[in-house]
């Protein structure tokens, strides 16, 4: 069957729309499934090829697939129909731990479903390689995360029906997904009679072997009992399995001993009592005696509260569901790797809402802290976590959302003033604790650009002194906060070639294309940091309507530069003239005054219309920003696009976000493999974000 089923598969290489084929991932009676490369989105997926050999074949050379008989193709098409619906079905979902479907679609006279492909090994394979049962928390930290995403799934009334280890994959970083749903098989083996084909034994109740046994969630939860009966019991031998339901329910109606052995038997000093009592609610054999709904399973699971019976035939009376308020916890590890269930210090507490006084509590400990200085130190005790815990609980809580934006002023404020003292390092620490809080926060982008800035004006000073290299140093130091195609960097770079190539550098260096006039003049002065004399030169040419001079002049208002104070108003003025004729700078900076509210009202309509016009030259500070500003109000598609066009020109903070949705899932499956390649990239030039991601993600 192995090598037919190889024969009819698509050769290595064919394209598919835009999927190329690059390998076979698995084969079955009812399918083929691939490893392709995606020409779009310029990722691997997995592509998954209707293909039930029972009734069609594919001669060699060629594409299309061809029914046997006019009798199968009657059976094929049912099935194809099946197949498309339920991957119509299946694109709904968009769970953690359940393999997202990008898109099906038709062609070669059969049906394809695209899902992300997934880089770990079963749950199967892992079994065989350990050669030994695991532990309760490993089961536990497979199954409880499998559970939660199949109760949406039985939400939508919809089953899997192939519940098994080797449907279960085991992402590189531990976590779990659910792979491989079976019910457009079950349909197509109940129309065609084939039942046995499409029957995981061990794993599959009894109620599955007959078409007209009703089936529901206690059919899939027999399957996860099986699967959680395997790993208890694991020898190692991919031969061993459950004991088949079929064999087991004769046994018992014969007034045979069941002959598998009850969980709490075979897993007795092992495991806790109430764990193994689920194992045997779960495969109780009459379907009645099961848990009707993955809730009551979660609810012993998590509350490690034991069945009412502990009779090994499993013929257990269901137990009546655990109570919901108060206080719950559970902290479940694999392998050393802790898997915390809800979001609290220690447990998983379930809040009342706003007038709770527990929050209320919380809310007056965490503004405690932030006044004493425990701002996110030291660990448990300190405003940010309390914040955040609130956040957890309540999501619109104002309160606590008004707290980690204070917080994060706190940091913004604490490096502005730490530049001002000619402390960059330090200044660059504080940016970095506020990215880590919300990077997606507008007023970060300022404030790394002032940190740029910064660096830039030293890059200056160093080309006025002749010193080539310790203007180098301070250029890339700058190009960690600042966009490759800054026009400042640039005009640096340009000015330190001009050193290099020339003996006479300052004659070199004031040279322009455009002579010796009055704007290049002006802008001697401004690298020199002469702003007092920049400003006199720029200020007749802004007057004239000269769009660079007022834009320049914006910046010196803006800044506060030399003698002149800062003022925000004025800011405003120059960089509207300037914005108005096309300067993409100035309407970049202008979009950022109305987004801050600096000089002005905040209006956040004004600022996405400035920030378009500039993106749209090109501006990748003005792409960055509308990819944050959609981010915050999650138009996840909208901000992607304008991450790739940022990160088109190569840059490192649109890489980073690109990384940054690939993991969080926003907007796109999450894919952990992508992920760390975007932040990668990013890390690659520099952006100290993306090597935490990538230190966070076990990835350096």
């Amino acid at each position: 069957m192995a090598d037919k089923t190889y024969n009819q598969a698509l050769a290595i290489g064919t394209r598919v729309g835009d999927f190329e084929i690059k390998s076979i991932l698995g084969i079955g009676g009812f399918g083929i499934t691939y490893k392709a490369w995606d020409h779009v989105l310029h990722c691997h997926v997995a592509v998954k090829e209707f293909m039930p050999v029972e009734f069609v074949y594919r001669d060699q050379n060629k594409l299309d697939v061809t029914a046997k008989s006019e009798a199968s193709d009657k059976e094929y098409q049912y099935g194809l129909s099946n197949f498309l619906d339920e991957a119509r079905t299946l694109a709904r979902f968009n769970e953690p731990n359940i393999v997202r479907v990008r898109r099906h679609m038709e062609a070669n006279n059969t049906a394809y479903l695209v899902m992300d492909y997934e880089d770990g090994d079963s749950l199967s394979n892992f079994l065989i390689k350990k050669k030994k049962p695991l532990t309760e928390e490993q089961v536990r930290a497979i199954i409880i995360p499998i559970l939660d995403s199949l109760r949406a799934v039985h939400a939508k009334d919809f089953l899997h029906r192939d519940i098994k280890p080797g449907n279960i994959y085991l992402r590189k970083n531990g976590s779990p997904v659910l792979i491989d749903f079976g019910s457009a098989r079950q349909a197509l083996g109940e129309h065609s009679k084939t039942i046995t084909g499409i029957i995981s034994p061990g794993y599959a109740p009894f109620e599955q072997y007959s078409p007209h046994s009703k089936q529901g969630p206690w059919t899939d939860l027999y399957a996860i009992g099986a699967t959680m009966y395997r790993c208890i019991t694991n020898t190692g031998k991919s031969t061993v399995k459950p004991s088949e339901s079929i064999a087991r329910i004769d046994a018992i109606q014969s007034g045979s001993p069941d002959p598998m052995k009850a969980a709490v038997e075979v897993g007795k000093g092992k495991y806790s009592k109430p764990f193994l009592q689920v194992i045997d609610w779960m495969l109780a054999v009459y379907a009645k005696d099961r848990p009707q709904s993955v809730k009551e399973v979660l609810d012993r699971l998590v509350d490690n509260k034991p069945a009412l019976s502990d009779d090994v035939t499993r013929k257990v009376k269901r137990p009546a569901s655990s109570p919901s308020n108060g206080a719950k916890f559970a902290i479940i590890g694999i392998a050393g790797l802790a898997l915390i269930i809800g979001l609290a210090v220690g447990g998983w507490f379930l809040f009342g809402g706003s007038g709770d006084p527990r929050i209320t509590s919380m809310l007056k400990k965490a503004n405690k802290d932030f006044n004493a200085g425990r701002i996110t130190s030291p660990s448990g005790k300190n405003a940010l976590q309390r914040y955040r815990q609130i956040l957890a609980f309540e999501p619109d809580n104002t309160s606590a959302k008004d707290g980690v934006k204070k917080i994060i002023a706190y940091y913004i404020t604490k490096s502005g003033k730490a530049l001002e003292k000619n402390l960059p390092t330090r200044a660059v620490s504080y940016i970095r604790k506020a990215s880590g809080i919300d990077p997606d926060n507008i007023d970060i982008v300022g404030a790394r650009k002032k940190i740029g800035d910064y660096y830039i004006n030293k890059a200056r000073k160093a080309v006025n002194n002749k010193s080539v290299n310790a203007a180098k140093a301070y250029v890339r130091a700058a190009s960690k906060y600042l966009p490759d195609g800054s026009s400042s960097i640039k005009d640096i770079k340009k000015a330190i070639a001009r050193i290099r190539s020339s003996s006479s550098s300052s004659s070199s260096y004031s040279s322009s294309p455009s002579g010796s006039n009055q704007y290049n003049r002006a802008m001697q002065a401004y690298n020199s940091r002469n702003f007092d004399l920049a400003l006199k030169l720029l200020r007749p040419l802004a007057i004239r309507g000269n769009a660079r001079a007022q834009n320049k002049v914006g910046d010196i208002y803006y800044a506060g530069h030399g003698r002149t104070r800062k003022n925000y108003a004025q800011a405003l003025r120059w960089y509207r003239k300037a914005a108005i004729q096309g300067n993409n700078n100035a309407q970049f900076s202008l979009g950022i005054i109305y987004e801050l509210g600096r000089g002005t009202t905040r209006n956040s309509r004004e600022a996405e219309k400035w920030f378009l016009r500039s993106a749209n030259q090109g501006n990748q500070y003005a792409q960055t920003a509308l990819g944050i500003m959609y981010q915050r109000r999650k138009e996840y598609k909208t901000a992607l696009r304008w991450y790739v066009k940022a990160a088109k020109q190569k840059n490192k903070t649109a890489y980073y976000k690109i990384g940054l949705f690939y993991e969080k899932g926003y907007g796109l499956a999450a894919n952990r493999s992508k992920a760390i390649s975007w932040y990668r990239f990013s890390a690659k030039r520099g952006y100290q974000k993306a090597r935490d991601a990538l230190r966070r993600l076990g990835a350096l």
